[in-house]
């Protein structure tokens, strides 16, 4: 797959990668079956690596991570604020836009986080993720020559708990940190929001 035109590969930290392609859009014809043929393949390399897919009608990706891991990919014209609103506290609402992030990040975000979850005790909404946004270092990015595209300076750092009670009373906490960056593939015309998360477990108790 990575000759394929516009197939592209980031490294994020030593145990994590996203890999996307417009031939995984959700618009490209088979595009699941091109998804599940490159996780298969990704399988033969590392079997325990956890992934995470999102699709949108002009870029398809893939996030394979050692942890449990959320991906999601929008495009920022086809998110708008009514739409994150009922989604949104209005503290994140404010931030956002005092961040004055689109609201496809916000979106992304919550997504990206909610998908993280799915190893745990997944919440039923989106809205029970509450998403604050922070300055993030684009530094953190290990963007190898595959890595086509223009990648924004500015982007959000996003972190957030979720406490959950278990069936034995003790609750835990599922910590999630992540990021959302502004991003143009050079296949694409389109401006897109890429948002990655992570989540572990831990106990409020300890």
């Amino acid at each position: 797959m990575s000759g394929q035109e516009g197939f592209c590969q980031i490294k994020i930290g030593q145990n994590s990668t996203l890999q996307f392609s417009p031939l995984w859009a959700s618009a490209s014809q088979n595009h699941r079956e091109k998804i599940r043929h490159q996780i298969e393949n990704e399988a033969k390399i590392n079997a325990t690596h956890k992934t995470s897919v999102s699709h949108c009608p002009v870029l398809g990706g893939i996030f394979f991570s050692a942890q449990p891991c959320g991906l999601d990919i929008e495009v920022i014209d086809r998110v708008q604020e009514k739409t994150v609103a009922r989604i949104s506290s209005a503290n994140e609402i404010s931030q956002m836009k005092s961040f004055q992030l689109p609201p496809a990040f916000l979106w992304a975000a919550k997504e990206a986080s909610w998908k993280a979850t799915r190893s745990f005790d997944q919440p039923q909404t989106l809205s029970a993720m509450q998403i604050e946004f922070k300055q993030g270092a684009e530094s953190r990015l290990d963007i190898e020559p595959s890595a086509q595209g223009i990648w924004t300076a500015y982007h959000a750092e996003i972190a957030t708990d979720l406490a959950i009670a278990q069936q034995n009373e003790q609750r835990k906490s599922i910590r999630l940190k992540g990021y959302c960056w502004l991003y143009r593939h050079p296949n694409v015309i389109a401006d897109l929001v890429i948002s990655v998360c992570w989540a572990q477990r831990d106990s409020m108790n300890d």
